[in-house]
């Protein structure tokens, strides 16, 4: 029974929406939309125009968007690929000072949202979102580590 409960939780499940790669883990087949309930002064577009956040808070993740999929104390499942690549589109405008870092706790929270709407027990949902909040804030940092 629990080789069987693990074997579901590696295995992703439903429709496949991405591509696994070498470089980076993944790429998405498809473009990711997600509303974060953020109102902005201004849209703002990632220097490679892979990602766009329009002022009333709709996250676009245009297709063929490339990231590392989920860090910290989680394994690579279904119901954590759509929270990472979120949480790294996020973070990607942090890094590009865009996004102020004002924002890096609220990316983290969506982390978890998403997770648990996409159907992630909520103990590892909020693990997940204090191991990040906790460590990864050098991920959301410009190069040089100045904050905008």
């Amino acid at each position: 029974m629990l080789s069987r409960l693990l074997g579901r939780l590696l295995r992703p499940e439903g429709p496949t929406w991405y591509r696994e790669l070498h470089r980076y883990k993944y790429q998405s087949l498809i473009e990711v939309r997600y509303e974060t309930g953020w109102a902005l002064s201004e849209s703002v577009t990632s220097s490679h125009g892979w990602v766009h956040l329009g002022a009333g808070g709709l996250l676009t993740i245009q297709r063929g968007y490339c990231w590392d999929g989920p860090s910290g104390p989680t394994f690579d499942t279904h119901n954590s690929l759509r929270a990472s690549i979120i949480h790294d589109a996020l973070y990607q405008l942090m890094r590009e000072r865009l996004l102020s870092l004002g924002y890096r706790r609220p990316a983290d929270r969506i982390l978890r949202v998403v997770a648990i709407e996409d159907g992630m027990w909520g103990w590892r949902a909020k693990l997940w979102e204090r191991t990040v909040n906790r460590y990864a804030e050098s991920s959301a940092l410009p190069p040089g580590g100045d904050a905008k």
